[in-house]
Protein backbone atom coordinates (compact mmCIF):
# COMPACT_ATOMS: atom_id res chain seq x y z
CA UNK A 1 0.00 0.00 0.00
CA UNK A 2 3.23 2.23 -0.71
CA UNK A 3 2.26 5.29 -2.34
CA UNK A 4 5.14 5.91 -4.84
CA UNK A 5 3.79 8.90 -5.88
CA UNK A 6 3.77 11.23 -3.20
CA UNK A 7 6.08 14.14 -2.99
CA UNK A 8 7.86 13.32 0.49
CA UNK A 9 9.00 9.83 1.15
CA UNK A 10 11.55 10.60 3.59
CA UNK A 11 11.33 8.17 6.99
CA UNK A 12 13.27 10.49 8.92
CA UNK A 13 10.29 12.98 8.70
CA UNK A 14 8.14 12.98 11.60
CA UNK A 15 4.21 12.97 11.85
CA UNK A 16 2.63 12.93 15.09
CA UNK A 17 -0.80 11.82 14.74
CA UNK A 18 -3.12 13.58 17.51
CA UNK A 19 -6.27 10.81 17.68
CA UNK A 20 -8.34 9.72 20.30
CA UNK A 21 -9.77 6.89 18.37
CA UNK A 22 -7.31 3.49 18.62
CA UNK A 23 -8.65 2.78 14.71
CA UNK A 24 -7.55 5.95 13.20
CA UNK A 25 -4.56 6.26 14.54
CA UNK A 26 -4.25 2.24 13.03
CA UNK A 27 -5.61 4.04 9.66
CA UNK A 28 -3.13 6.89 9.76
CA UNK A 29 0.27 4.70 10.96
CA UNK A 30 -0.74 2.46 8.66
CA UNK A 31 -1.13 4.93 5.54
CA UNK A 32 2.02 7.22 6.36
CA UNK A 33 4.02 4.51 7.85
CA UNK A 34 5.51 3.80 4.30
CA UNK A 35 6.16 7.08 3.99
CA UNK A 36 6.87 8.80 7.27
CA UNK A 37 8.11 7.75 10.84
CA UNK A 38 4.11 8.12 13.17
CA UNK A 39 4.22 8.83 16.47
CA UNK A 40 0.21 9.20 18.13
CA UNK A 41 -1.11 11.01 21.21
CA UNK A 42 -4.62 10.94 22.21
CA UNK A 43 -4.71 13.58 24.20
CA UNK A 44 -4.72 17.79 23.19
CA UNK A 45 -1.97 17.93 26.42
CA UNK A 46 0.06 15.32 25.54
CA UNK A 47 0.55 16.46 21.61
CA UNK A 48 1.55 19.84 23.28
CA UNK A 49 4.02 17.98 25.66
CA UNK A 50 5.60 15.97 22.94
CA UNK A 51 5.88 19.30 20.84
CA UNK A 52 8.30 21.27 23.20
CA UNK A 53 10.30 18.16 24.44
CA UNK A 54 13.83 19.26 22.90
CA UNK A 55 15.11 15.81 23.94
CA UNK A 56 12.86 13.87 21.01
CA UNK A 57 13.47 14.46 17.37
CA UNK A 58 11.68 17.06 15.70
CA UNK A 59 8.25 16.49 14.77
CA UNK A 60 7.77 18.11 10.67
CA UNK A 61 3.96 17.65 10.58
CA UNK A 62 0.68 17.45 12.87
CA UNK A 63 -1.96 15.37 11.72
CA UNK A 64 -4.88 16.57 14.33
CA UNK A 65 -8.59 15.52 15.06
CA UNK A 66 -10.40 18.67 16.17
CA UNK A 67 -12.80 16.37 18.31
CA UNK A 68 -10.71 15.90 21.47
CA UNK A 69 -11.73 14.84 24.85
CA UNK A 70 -9.70 18.24 26.56
CA UNK A 71 -9.71 20.48 23.77
CA UNK A 72 -12.43 20.89 20.98
CA UNK A 73 -12.79 22.40 17.21
CA UNK A 74 -10.45 25.49 16.18
CA UNK A 75 -9.71 26.00 19.07
CA UNK A 76 -7.43 23.19 19.27
CA UNK A 77 -5.73 24.08 15.82
CA UNK A 78 -5.38 27.67 16.88
CA UNK A 79 -3.84 26.43 20.25
CA UNK A 80 -1.09 24.24 18.71
CA UNK A 81 -0.29 26.46 15.50
CA UNK A 82 0.22 29.78 18.32
CA UNK A 83 3.03 27.40 20.51
CA UNK A 84 4.57 25.76 17.32
CA UNK A 85 3.71 28.10 14.18
CA UNK A 86 6.67 26.26 12.45
CA UNK A 87 5.01 23.19 12.47
CA UNK A 88 2.11 22.32 9.71
CA UNK A 89 -1.24 21.14 11.02
CA UNK A 90 -3.32 18.45 8.43
CA UNK A 91 -6.69 18.60 10.35
CA UNK A 92 -8.92 15.68 9.74
CA UNK A 93 -12.40 15.44 11.31
CA UNK A 94 -15.87 13.88 10.89
CA UNK A 95 -17.35 16.82 12.26
CA UNK A 96 -18.90 19.81 10.14
CA UNK A 97 -16.52 22.36 9.64
CA UNK A 98 -15.80 24.29 6.50
CA UNK A 99 -12.47 24.08 4.96
CA UNK A 100 -12.20 27.53 5.09
CA UNK A 101 -12.94 27.75 8.94
CA UNK A 102 -9.86 25.04 9.36
CA UNK A 103 -7.29 27.01 7.18
CA UNK A 104 -8.47 30.28 8.92
CA UNK A 105 -7.37 28.56 12.37
CA UNK A 106 -4.39 28.03 11.12
CA UNK A 107 -4.13 24.35 9.54
CA UNK A 108 -2.11 23.87 6.62
CA UNK A 109 -4.60 20.81 4.74
CA UNK A 110 -7.74 20.00 5.87
CA UNK A 111 -9.40 15.99 5.32
CA UNK A 112 -12.64 15.02 6.33
CA UNK A 113 -12.92 11.49 7.72
CA UNK A 114 -13.34 9.02 6.04
CA UNK A 115 -10.10 10.17 4.20
CA UNK A 116 -8.46 7.59 1.06
CA UNK A 117 -4.46 6.20 1.58
CA UNK A 118 -3.32 8.74 -1.01
CA UNK A 119 -5.05 11.68 0.05
CA UNK A 120 -3.27 11.81 3.91
CA UNK A 121 -0.05 11.58 2.13
CA UNK A 122 -0.77 14.11 -0.20
CA UNK A 123 -1.82 16.32 2.20
CA UNK A 124 0.83 15.73 4.75
CA UNK A 125 3.72 15.56 1.77
CA UNK A 126 2.22 19.01 0.73
CA UNK A 127 2.28 20.63 4.52
CA UNK A 128 5.49 19.62 4.93
CA UNK A 129 6.97 20.95 1.54
CA UNK A 130 5.11 23.97 1.44
CA UNK A 131 6.61 24.56 4.85
CA UNK A 132 10.00 24.09 3.94
CA UNK A 133 9.78 26.37 1.11
CA UNK A 134 8.33 28.81 3.08
CA UNK A 135 11.53 28.77 5.51
CA UNK A 136 13.95 28.82 2.61
CA UNK A 137 11.87 32.64 1.79
CA UNK A 138 11.87 33.70 5.12
CA UNK A 139 15.26 35.68 4.83
CA UNK A 140 14.01 36.97 1.93
CA UNK A 141 10.80 38.29 2.84
CA UNK A 142 13.21 39.55 6.00
CA UNK A 143 15.87 40.97 3.79
CA UNK A 144 13.20 42.43 1.36
CA UNK A 145 11.10 44.46 3.94
CA UNK A 146 14.68 45.66 5.70
CA UNK A 147 14.74 47.10 2.19
CA UNK A 148 11.64 48.64 2.45
CA UNK A 149 12.11 49.89 5.56
CA UNK A 150 15.62 51.85 4.04
CA UNK A 151 13.89 53.34 1.29
CA UNK A 152 11.42 54.98 3.67
CA UNK A 153 14.08 56.12 5.65
CA UNK A 154 16.20 57.59 2.70
CA UNK A 155 12.59 58.97 1.29
CA UNK A 156 11.90 60.90 4.31
CA UNK A 157 15.88 61.91 4.55
CA UNK A 158 15.55 63.69 1.66
CA UNK A 159 12.12 65.56 2.46
CA UNK A 160 13.33 66.68 5.63
CA UNK A 161 16.91 67.70 4.18
CA UNK A 162 13.92 69.77 1.14
CA UNK A 163 12.10 71.37 3.70
CA UNK A 164 15.64 72.45 5.38
CA UNK A 165 17.24 73.89 2.51
CA UNK A 166 13.73 75.29 1.31
CA UNK A 167 13.48 76.83 5.52
CA UNK A 168 17.19 77.93 4.41
CA UNK A 169 16.57 79.61 1.17
CA UNK A 170 13.65 81.61 3.06
CA UNK A 171 15.70 82.88 5.54
CA UNK A 172 18.23 84.03 2.98
CA UNK A 173 15.70 85.84 0.91
CA UNK A 174 14.05 87.20 4.45
CA UNK A 175 17.56 88.66 4.96
CA UNK A 176 18.35 90.34 1.78
CA UNK A 177 14.70 92.25 1.91
CA UNK A 178 16.22 93.30 5.53
CA UNK A 179 19.15 95.14 4.17
CA UNK A 180 18.71 98.43 3.08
Amino acid sequence: MSDHTSAVVRKDYRVLAVEDDPHVVDVITLFLGDTFHVEAVSRKADALDRLSDQDKPKIHAVVLDLMLPNGVGVEVVRSVNLRFPSIPIIVITGQDFTQEQIIESGAQEFLPKPFAHKELVRAVSAAIARHKVRGTFAPLDQALADIKQGLQDIKQGMQDDRTNQAGGISDHLRRGQNKP
